[in-house]
């Protein structure tokens, strides 16, 4: 799982005023994680595709997916949940235009809509909170 991720989990505990969790087993999230970038890769590439020429496309792909350079999973989950990261806020802006970021949020939104939304529902959100709560139900019985 990536650092990006396991950093979501502890700002999100700490502002619902919860302990952090340990690092556990958690199949669940791990598996709606790579479902997501799965989806994520294939639509972008999809996209890319159609705006680029082949060697462009999967030159832009690779940077676009990079964690040191696109960081896309971090980027893109944060611009469909809402919380104020963007892809044209700075980090994407010098791949694509204001009309390519537009058009490729609505085809990332339509695509990844079961994974992450901007209400905190899908698949990914989902398996967030199970983590976050799943030692709460056994402290409340002690």
């Amino acid at each position: 799982m990536p650092e990006w991720l396991d950093d979501e989990i502890a700002a999100r505990a700490e502002s619902l005023s919860l302990d952090v969790p340990d690092d556990g087993d958690w199949v669940e999230l791990e598996d709606a994680y790579e479902e997501y970038e799965e989806q994520l890769g294939d639509t972008l590439m999809s996209w890319l595709l159609e705006e680029f020429e082949e060697d462009d496309a999967e030159e832009l792909y690779d940077d676009l997916m990079d964690e040191e350079e696109g960081n896309a999973p971090f980027v893109v989950y944060h611009t469909l949940s809402g919380s104020g990261i963007f892809m044209g806020d700075g980090r994407w802006d010098s791949y694509l235009t204001a009309r390519q970021l537009t058009a490729l949020e609505k085809t990332l939104k339509e695509a990844l809509s079961d994974f992450v939304d901007d209400t905190g529902g899908g698949a990914l959100n989902e398996e967030i909170e199970a983590v976050l709560y799943e030692g709460e139900d056994e402290d409340e019985d002690e």
